[in-house]
């Protein structure tokens, strides 16, 4: 016979039984002991690495691809970069390249000048924007700086920039000096820049300035006869801050972060149209952070250097023209405290690029480019240690467009010559204004 309910003071439960009574009366009496505890739990600290972002600074060290695709792949032809450097100062330009380098990840280098004369009178308008992201990029670069140059004499110029941010203590600063002979083609800015001016005032982690970063800062070109030298940089010191307000900064005690680098590259003209270049690139990024919860606390520096040799010159009757080069980079990174690991890496790039004029507007490029790599990981844990060799290598097919002489766009596709590993797609825009 099916059971019956009848209502009880206690609740409802098949008539003739007490065991589900006695049941529910436990349950319910342990409710505010079970609240209780997970009232508790919720006030643990938990682990420090369940409290922390993801470490990044790593993630490339087992690509085999990580620098063909800016250096390589989805970098500007020689003959563009030469034309932009001859140009930076007499000229506004825009120049643009974005590829993907995997499934999650563009790379993006994207900057854009304007250097006018304001009328006929001594001043010149400046504005300067640097856009610079990737894989093989420890910090996305996002900066602009805007401000005037004021001509004191023919060949003689000072010039005043800021960095203009919602945030008041990222508010950047930088103080000149130009060289340039009449057609600007030949000159020589430097800069004394000064980061975060307003950043022990008005910052919003309750930061104190320690030590504020100061670097020196130039960009020049100069040629004579055969020989064409470029040169850009910025070396300083870095920022060094504490945080004591625990309110405003609940995780990080101190920080100190800096990132320097150069690119110089020495020309040669054989002729009319080509040319040998000698190129070196220098990378050096910091990062040391304290932190309340110590096991958190970290010091990571990362160093890239890249060493480029390559000739361009003319195939045929000036429809076709070709560059090959080898890059030789070098990478020695070191991280301690969250992470304890120690790489050391070398790449030996050889490329080879041809492009054939088919009209005065559109023209086709073939590439094929090659990484020999070497990379060695000391981990503390050594399940993420590794000594690794590989080859890896693309292919790289083109088309370019020109509007105008002073404006042009390429779009590409590449692929790994493995048919099952990457593949792809690169934008490249330059245009003077």
């Amino acid at each position: 016979m099916a059971p019956s309910y009848t209502s009880t003071p206690e609740g409802t439960a098949p008539a003739g039984s007490k065991a589900p009574r006695r049941l529910v009366r436990r349950t319910l009496s342990r409710v505010p002991r079970v609240a209780a505890l997970l009232a508790v739990l919720s006030l643990v600290p938990s682990t420090a690495s369940a409290q922390l972002p993801d470490w990044t600074f790593d993630d490339a060290y087992d690509s085999d691809l990580v620098f063909i695709h800016p250096l390589a792949n989805y970098a500007l032809s020689p003959h563009w970069i030469r034309e932009w450097e001859r140009n930076l100062a007499s000229q506004s330009s825009v120049r643009v390249t974005v590829g993907s380098v995997n499934q999650k990840t563009f790379f993006n280098d994207t900057r854009v000048r304007i250097d006018e004369a304001l009328g006929d009178g001594p001043f010149r308008f400046l504005y300067s924007l640097r856009w610079l992201g990737g894989e093989h990029v420890d910090r996305e670069l996002l900066q602009q700086f805007v401000g005037f140059e004021l001509s004191v004499a023919q060949s003689l110029g000072f010039h005043a920039l800021v960095h203009p941010t919602p945030d008041k203590g990222d508010v950047d600063a930088s103080f000149g000096l130009i060289v340039a002979d009449t057609g600007r083609e030949r000159f020589l800015r430097a800069s004394l820049r000064l980061d975060d001016l307003l950043y022990g005032d008005r910052n919003r982690e309750g930061g104190e300035s320690v030590q504020d970063a100061i670097s020196i800062q130039w960009e020049g070109r100069y040629a004579g006869g055969r020989w064409e030298l470029f040169s850009e940089g910025l070396y300083g010191r870095p920022s060094e801050r504490v945080f004591p307000d625990t309110a405003s900064s609940p995780q990080v005690v101190a920080r100190t972060d800096r990132t320097n680098g150069s690119r110089t590259r020495l020309r040669w003209l054989s002729g009319d149209a080509s040319f040998l270049e000698l190129s070196f690139d220098h990378y050096r990024f910091e990062d040391r952070q304290a932190w309340r919860e110590p096991l958190a606390s970290y010091d990571y520096e990362n160093g890239v250097s890249d060493l480029l040799i390559r000739y361009a010159f003319p195939l045929g009757q000036g429809r076709w023209r070709a560059w090959p080069g080898v890059h030789w980079l070098t990478q020695e990174a070191h991280a301690s405290g969250r992470e304890d690991q120690d790489l050391q890496r070398t790449d030996i790039m050889p490329t080879v690029f041809v492009e054939y004029l088919a009209s005065a507007a559109n023209s086709f490029e073939l590439g094929y480019m090659g990484s020999a790599s070497s990379r060695t990981l000391r981990s503390a844990d050594p399940e993420q240690s590794f000594d690794r060799t590989a080859w890896a290598d693309k292919v790289k097919l083109g088309w370019t467009h020109r509007f105008s002489p002073a404006a042009r766009i390429q779009f590409s596709l590449s692929h790994e010559v493995a048919p099952d590993r990457f593949g792809g797609g690169n934008v490249q825009f330059l245009a003077f204004f």
